[in-house]
């Protein structure tokens, strides 16, 4: 296959089953796309538009998808329109596929119709709200990622550094150009946690200005540094595999999972390390004193809150959420379990909890989360979640009461049996962190048999009412 080929035969064909369709389903799909709110869920508005138009699902988030994969392959490669649509469309199918390449009867509509695929949303969306001197950067569409950048004594402060890529960074700088405010005048870049929508742009900050403090907890940043061990290390393949029998050893069949690893291989662990000029520390307090530090382990166990106390205001990055709770475990990257168990953090669940009863006793007026939308009352939204996380723990606990049933089997009777292969992995990552807490509490049991892990209780979990 050729290397100039961006997505492989199954995607070609995706492409030119949807160039088939005639005129008037081809418009009426593009119509659709038209009246896209970027902050809505892609997955609810194509079930929306599915239902509408009586096109199957499938080929809209084909269509949806390879809109969005091949802009961003574009814009990163820096080819005029025409020479990408050549080297990356044209060519590849023509010298590899040479059966579906008799199918188009004409290329120049073919380029056509996949230009009008980059136009379907506004792919670079940005939004700039202001709040109480703060300014709040929405990135994306879906899932929106919301960076801040405010004024404290004179020192420009933002807090988290996006994505990488180049589409994501031309929405940024778009942002700051409305904001009329340079790279090269930021002061400190504050990063909640290590994950790579959080980190993107530090290497971009720390060129326009060498002066600027990159800040980060000392755990995320051993965490960074662990991956960046696995990156470099010769035997992360073989670390991968032994991912995959883990999640054979909670259900999931071999050919799904030699799927998963062929589809994703090592991509989950491509990011760009980079060098802090300021480790953090629980309660520290930083930018002349005016932000505290609050370490929260949860959604990574070097996750921080940063507090503003003169306004009442906490940054929660993916700690507190206003509509979903975050995810919480590790099963997707390799080599944590075995830093949690030496840094004391296997029971995760009960680490987030009690970072959540820390954070409300800050009795702070307002929340700005990287993700979802504002929170105005902290002190119920910390309820709900905490209340939330006591219903999964009753409701797994009674799923696999006297019923000894694989990680697998308890995450779909619990999250839903239409879940996709990557989320039923998080579904059962999210699963094992609250059998772990169940364990913990000497309230579920496991086993082995057959090289599969069975779960299961004698009662179920007593619910705690906040």
């Amino acid at each position: 296959m050729s290397k100039d080929l961006i997505v492989p035969r199954i995607q070609a064909e995706r492409l030119i089953n949807i160039y088939k369709l005639d005129t008037n389903q081809k418009n009426l799909i593009f119509q659709e796309f038209t009246n896209f709110i970027p902050q809505t869920s892609v997955r609810q508005f194509i079930k929306e538009v599915s239902k509408r138009t009586e096109f199957p699902e499938e080929l809209l988030q084909n269509f949806f998808w390879f809109s969005f994969d091949s802009y961003v392959t574009f814009i990163e490669s820096d080819e005029p329109f025409n020479e990408f649509f050549n080297n990356k469309i044209r060519s590849p199918i023509v010298n590899e596929f040479p059966d579906l390449a008799k199918e188009i009867n004409d290329f120049d509509d073919l380029r056509n119709f996949f230009s009008s695929m980059f136009n379907i949303v506004d792919f670079e969306y940005y939004k700039v709200f202001s709040l109480e001197g703060i300014n709040q950067i929405n990135i994306g569409f879906s899932n929106i990622v919301s960076l801040y950048l405010f004024t404290v004594k004179g020192k420009n402060v933002l807090i988290d550094a996006g994505y990488s890529t180049k589409y994501w960074q031309n929405a940024f700088y778009k942002a700051l150009n409305d904001l009329q405010i340079n790279l090269e005048e930021i002061d400190y870049c504050i990063i909640s946690h290590e994950h790579p929508d959080h980190v993107g742009l530090v290497k971009d900050l720390k060129r326009a200005n060498p002066d600027i403090k990159i800040c980060i907890h000392k755990i995320a940043h051993e965490l960074a540094k662990l991956r960046k061990k696995l990156i470099e290390n010769t035997n992360l393949e073989e670390k991968i595999k032994e991912r995959g029998q883990l999640l054979i050893s909670y259900g999931l069949k071999k050919e799904e999972v030699d799927l998963m690893l062929k589809r994703f291989g090592t991509g989950g662990m491509r990011f760009e390390y980079f060098e802090p000029d300021l480790l953090l520390n629980n309660d520290d307090r930083i930018v002349d004193g005016e932000l505290q530090i609050i370490h929260s382990p949860g959604h990574s166990v070097g996750h921080i809150c940063i507090y503003y106390p003169k306004k009442g205001i906490l940054f929660s990055g993916d700690h507190i959420l206003s509509k979903i709770t975050p995810h919480l475990g590790t099963l997707v990257i390799p080599g944590a379990e075995e830093f949690n168990k030496k840094n004391n953090y296997e029971n995760i669940l009960e680490h987030y909890l009690r970072s959540l009863d820390r954070i409300d006793e800050l009795n702070s007026r307002i929340i700005l989360p990287g993700h979802e939308q504002i929170i105005f009352f902290p002190h119920e939204r910390i309820t709900a979640i905490k209340n939330h996380h006591q219903n999964r723990l009753y409701e797994i606990s009674k799923i696999i009461q006297n019923n000894p049933i694989t990680p697998l089997q308890i995450a779909l009777h619990h999250f839903g049996d239409d879940l996709d292969l990557m989320n039923q992995i998080l579904a059962i990552s999210e699963t094992l962190v609250h059998l772990d807490y169940l364990e913990f509490q000497n309230k579920v049991y496991k086993t082995l048999k057959d090289g599969i892990l069975l779960y299961w209780s004698e009662n179920p979990w007593e619910k705690i009412e906040y």
